[in-house]
């Protein structure tokens, strides 16, 4: 995937810093978070946060960091408003920098999609976590990544069902994969060819040794 340019990941930073800030200044931001069996070491090691929607501009301004980069990066909408608005967020790290955001509202009552991720392509979430293991676990959603997290198990979450190229490619990478999506019709067939795709490529594999 294509990676955010320096500036935008200064932008990312700040954001970063200040969603976690306002996550354990929101009581009701943390109330859901607790309601979702994520305990305080998973929140801080995962730097969840929580957008209030009303702070990123300036605190970027007070740091002196380029509004127009943070419009790049996805974090702020063309009318100025905070995209990830109203949802708790988990921060991917690639070389212990953000990257990326997916935000989960916290409102009930809420017609917009429930999960929402900044602009282009998703990278697996728990990449950096991970990679240094054998063995890991697949799950569709981020909440079934941070349980896992918490519990100390290596974990990478799809966010979602749909697995492209350079997602199966990744996970070549380990010696084996526990697939643990959701048992609902999208969840299997996600299943289902993640199964065959690690299949032909021990087949492609094998037959590349016996040469």
């Amino acid at each position: 995937m294509t990676l955010p340019d320096a500036a935008e990941r200064s932008c990312l930073a700040a954001a970063v810093e200040v969603y976690h800030n306002c996550l354990l200044a929101y009581p009701e931001a943390l109330a859901y978070v607790d309601r979702r069996g994520i305990d305080r070491a998973t929140v801080e090691e995962c730097r969840l946060g929580y957008v209030a929607g009303n702070e990123l501009v300036s605190y970027l301004r007070w740091r002196q960091l380029p509004v127009q980069a943070a419009r790049r990066a996805g974090l702020l909408a063309r009318d100025g408003r905070e995209f990830l608005a109203g949802r708790v967020v988990v921060p991917e790290f690639r070389a212990g920098q953000p990257i990326w955001l997916v935000g989960r509202t916290i409102a009930s009552d809420d017609d917009a999609p429930k999960y929402l991720g900044l602009p282009g392509p998703k990278p697996l979430l728990g990449w950096e976590f991970a990679a240094s293991h054998r063995d890991v676990w697949v799950v569709e959603g981020v909440f079934d990544y941070l349980t896992l997290r918490s519990w100390g198990i290596p974990a990478l979450a799809l966010v979602g069902t749909r697995a492209r190229a350079e997602t199966l490619n990744a996970l070549g990478r380990f010696t084996r994969i526990y697939l643990a999506l959701d048992n609902d019709p999208a969840g299997r067939e996600a299943t289902a060819h993640l199964i065959d795709h690690r299949s032909e490529e021990r087949r492609v594999g094998k037959e590349c040794r016996s040469r």
